[in-house]
């Protein structure tokens, strides 16, 4: 009987032991993640940064602002003409 206490001692520090090293190896996994996710986001937003330095600067270009002016001033004088046709 105490030779079975003794194995049984022995399993359960051997599962404990075991135990232990997994979870070390996961908390370092986890930790070698997080940095690898830091440094892929470093880099996403060093390319966005590089990205955005060539593109062209947007301009103002008043052109459809004055096309939207010029369709309802035709819009206008269709209504004004329609009006005057009666209908």
């Amino acid at each position: 009987m105490q030779e079975i206490k003794m194995v049984e001692a022995l399993q359960t520090a051997k599962n404990k032991a075991i135990f232990g090293i997994v979870e070390q190896k996961r908390s370092e996994l986890n930790q070698a993640l997080h940095l690898q996710s830091q440094a892929d986001q470093n880099a996403f937003i060093t390319a966005l940064h590089s990205i955005a330095g060539v593109c062209p600067k947007k301009k103002i270009d008043g052109t459809s602002q004055a096309m939207t002016k010029e369709a309802e001033a035709t819009n206008l004088q269709l209504a004004e003409i329609l009006e005057l046709m009666g209908k």
